[in-house]
């Protein structure tokens, strides 16, 4: 990776976690399945799906599921990464 490329991976990342953390600070500490879909832009069924992944943050109480806001956010850049 010439230096050029890794200064600007450098800005990507500065860039990005500053767009996310701005993101974060008008979200509620833990999201609703409905909510987190909404943030993530997908379906309720896909959310779903996610939620019963080994791994995935969520908190479940009965059948109430709730998904900590910081902890999502970091669970969907590493599985962006693993792509």
């Amino acid at each position: 990776m010439t230096f050029e490329q890794t200064l600007q991976q450098i800005v990507h990342e500065a860039v990005y976690d500053a767009i996310s953390k701005s993101q974060q600070s008008h979200l509620p500490l833990a999201l609703t399945v409905e909510q987190a879909a909404e943030q993530a832009g997908v379906g309720l069924t896909k959310m779903r799906e996610w939620t019963r992944r080994e791994g995935f943050p969520a908190i479940r109480d009965g059948k109430r599921v709730m998904i900590p806001t910081r902890l999502f956010i970091e669970w969907l850049e590493r599985e962006a990464r693993n792509v």
